[in-house]
């Protein structure tokens, strides 16, 4: 079995010594490597955002107009299948070999995040920047609220009070272009959705799972989806 318990979503302990899979706990990263990693993270964000934009929306405001959000999701999931694969073939990466228990666990996870990206895309063709910036920050209380629900992880006030002057600043931010477009709305709420689903979800997964790998996750929603 793939699957095991978990302690309730804790780390099983040994000893007093905290016990984590291999592929979760064996780096330790410097501070300045932390800095960097979310640095790279942001940057990255932030490219694909207006890259999105200018691809999916309309002539008017975008510098392409693609119609369909659901060939670009498409090209990506296939586009990174075939990067991943590659990379596994030439011993770059570990993924896990396909079997029934692999598809038992990876299923709901693949089917989340499928959903996650095509209202993702969705959003970010009907919707204006701005708004999808604000919109998009409440997908960080909703996490946090799974994990409290679903893992019994309660943030610190710190994190707390953080993500609260995150959201705050982005509703701020977007006050001056409060555009209504229903369609994009729903799209970014069930975004949001899935996005907290996906965290806790793949947290879990990986935390339960010692055979999957952060590469194999990837590599399996992107093939399923």
């Amino acid at each position: 079995m793939l699957l095991a318990k978990s302690g309730g979503g804790r780390d099983s302990t040994t000893n007093g010594a905290t016990v984590m899979p291999a592929h979760l706990g064996s780096v330790v990263s410097t501070p300045l490597e932390k800095l960097g990693s979310a640095l790279f993270f942001a940057s990255t964000s932030f490219s694909i955002i207006f890259v999105n934009k200018a691809l999916l929306a309309s002539t008017a405001h975008g510098f392409f107009g693609f119609p369909s959000f659901f060939a670009v999701a498409a090209c990506q999931f296939l586009f990174t299948s075939l990067v991943l694969y590659t990379l596994k073939l030439a011993g770059r990466v570990q993924i896990t070999d396909p079997s029934l228990d692999v598809l038992k666990v990876m299923g709901p996870l693949a089917s989340i995040g499928l959903i996650n990206v095509l209202c993702g895309l969705g959003g970010t063709q009907k919707i204006s920047l701005p708004m999808f910036t604000v919109l998009r920050r409440f997908s960080i209380p909703m996490t946090m609220g799974l994990e409290w629900l679903l893992l019994g992880v309660v943030a610190s006030k710190q994190v707390q009070f953080s993500v609260f002057l995150m959201v705050a600043g982005a509703v701020l931010a977007g006050m001056a272009d409060l555009s209504f477009n229903l369609v994009g709305y729903l799209f970014i709420l069930f975004n949001n959705v899935c996005t907290a689903l996906n965290g806790v979800v793949m947290k879990r997964t990986l935390t339960a799972s010692p055979n999957i790998s952060r590469m194999a996750v990837l590599y399996y929603n992107s093939l399923f989806g």
